[in-house]
């Protein structure tokens, strides 16, 4: 499975509204059935967010961002991705699509989803305009 950067955002950050969600998913979904795959724009995102005052009253620290992630990577369950072969895939939704600017970010992820069919989970319900909904595993608070 592949989390969004909200996901983790949500499930590290307490003050989230989204928070209890994310972190009880995060607490489960890391299993022998459903390994959690985190691609370095999710981490490098994650990263970016969390330790942002314009974003959160209360930032992380560096050191907290990075802590949450090696937790997470601590997992047996849990992996990096290596670089992927999903530009084809991403080169139809494009223009399929019609997509642009910040669009772009959301059409990678699910590009690199379908190149490894892997479940993709978010709280975005852009997602559905991007992947089947086998691919798609949609939060809710």
């Amino acid at each position: 499975m592949l989390p969004d950067v909200n996901v983790l955002v949500a499930a590290h950050h307490s003050g989230h509204p989204h928070h209890a969600v994310a972190a009880q998913w995060l607490q489960q979904a890391p299993s022998a059935q459903d390994t959690l795959v985190l691609p370095m724009p999710v981490i490098s995102g994650f990263l970016r967010l969390v330790t942002n005052g314009r974003i959160f009253l209360t930032p992380s620290t560096t050191e907290q961002a990075v802590d949450f992630v090696d937790w997470l990577l601590e997992s047996p369950h849990v992996r990096l991705q290596d670089i992927a072969a999903e530009w084809p895939r991403l080169r139809k939704l494009m223009l399929e699509k019609n997509l642009v600017a910040n669009q772009v970010p959301d059409a990678w992820l699910a590009s690199l989803a379908l190149s490894l069919s892997e479940p993709f989970v978010a709280f975005d319900k852009d997602f559905k305009r991007l992947l089947p909904r086998a691919l798609l595993r949609m939060l809710s608070a």
